[in-house]
């Protein structure tokens, strides 16, 4: 199948892809691609991007700091999706390899990431998806997942002076 049917079947099922804002803060976004919405069945899993697709998905590091970024790195949770009505988990959410194995706490690293411009991070233990899965006694119901996300760390530089802007220091005065 080619990548482009994968995609309109993917957005038939699941709704059009849309970033996700994970992390808003002084100048520093990062942000999930995903479907808008994901219908399940139960006692079934879903993966985005969908299994076969040569399509990775990872957190894209947005810099507006007004500083270069020489790198990054940070944790990403994905936590079970809840029904809004209870507290039955209704869908276990993971980080995936593409197979049965899965992680809710991915660490992805990026950079440099010069200021106005993305990059997009890379999983440290190559799980580059995210699956959805159901069972048979899950319930139904409708939920938005939610995640959480760490920096570990963030490193700026190298910054230096504008060689427009005079560099005023103390009035010297001698005798």
């Amino acid at each position: 199948m080619s990548e482009a049917l994968k995609e309109k079947v993917s957005e038939k099922y699941h709704g059009a892809v849309k970033p996700f804002t994970l992390f808003d803060q002084n100048g520093i976004q990062i942000t999930l691609n995903l479907p808008g919405i994901w219908q399940l069945n139960p006692n079934s899993q879903e993966y985005y991007p969908p299994l076969g697709s040569s399509q990775t998905n990872a957190p894209v590091l947005v810099n507006n700091s007004g500083f270069d970024i020489q790198s990054a790195t940070f944790t990403v949770t994905l936590n079970n999706a809840v029904d809004t009505n209870s507290t039955n988990t209704i869908a276990n959410v993971q980080w995936s390899d593409g197979s049965a194995h899965g992680k809710q706490i991915m660490e992805f690293t990026c950079g440099p990431v010069s200021h106005k411009n993305q990059v997009m991070s890379t999983p440290k233990d190559g799980y580059s998806q995210v699956r959805l899965a159901t069972t048979a006694n899950n319930g139904r119901g409708q939920s938005t997942f939610l995640n959480g996300v760490s920096l570990i760390s963030l490193t700026f530089g190298p910054v230096s002076a504008d060689p427009k802007t005079p560099v005023n220091g103390p009035i010297v005065q001698v005798g």
